[in-house]
């Protein structure tokens, strides 16, 4: 019986450690998956906001005043739940949350403009939140 216990202890022992080193890097794997699934949808929002920048800088000539108001209300939208996103997650919140921030105060800035007049100003501000945006998903793809 002594030889039995000799020969079935290192073997158990050994599976039970191997189960735990497999759970261990299972779990490792898993938090890189969820983190990859974050940063992806981040880089959506973002290229999304990007797309929807350059499409309004195309056509902008082209709307009527309430299709300015309708594609900007949905832009401000896109900017606050970027932002909101990035707030949301520590490992974005580290890295993007100040730019995000700062496009969301551009923006408002940029719809002060608007309502006082400066049409000028108020483009090159929305050319500014275009290049923060740009910025923003360059540094994210890597």
């Amino acid at each position: 019986t002594k030889d039995w216990i000799l020969l079935l202890v290192p073997i158990l022992s050994n599976g039970v450690l191997l189960v735990f080193f497999q759970e261990l890097i299972k779990r490792r794997f898993d938090k890189i998956d969820k983190k990859k699934q974050i940063e992806n949808k981040f880089n959506e929002m973002v290229y999304k906001l990007v797309q929807e920048k350059n499409e309004y800088t195309i056509i902008s000539n082209d709307l009527d005043k309430k299709q300015t108001i309708e594609f900007l209300n949905n832009f401000r939208k896109g900017l606050a739940e970027l932002h909101q996103y990035t707030k949301t997650y520590y490992s974005l919140a580290c890295k993007y949350e100040m730019r995000t921030q700062t496009c969301v105060d551009r923006y408002n800035s940029f719809v002060l403009l608007i309502q006082r007049g400066q049409t000028d100003v108020a483009e090159k501000e929305f050319d500014e939140i275009g290049k923060l945006l740009k910025i923003l998903l360059n540094e994210s793809a890597y």
